[in-house]
């Protein structure tokens, strides 16, 4: 039960900084955020790269939360 928990957690802040990484992406594509900026916040130099690291860790955050789901159902099913 403490690995379910520990992988809700995990999934919840994933998500939250994968979103806000998307976030910094999309405004280092339209220019609301200068590249030096985004230099400096992410460590990548263009906005390409800190939108799919983001969508990265947003897609690999629902399918831990989505494991984790499945676990705690079971858990409460067994």
């Amino acid at each position: 039960m403490f690995f379910t928990h520990l992988c809700r957690v995990i999934a919840a802040v994933g998500l939250f900084f994968g979103t806000v990484r998307v976030g910094f992406g999309i405004a280092g594509a339209t220019g609301v955020l200068n590249p030096e900026a985004l230099d400096r916040y992410t460590g990548e130099l263009s906005s390409g790269a800190v939108l799919d690291s983001g969508l990265l860790v947003v897609f690999v955050a629902v399918l831990v939360g989505t494991l984790a789901e499945i676990s705690l159902t079971l858990r409460r099913r067994g």
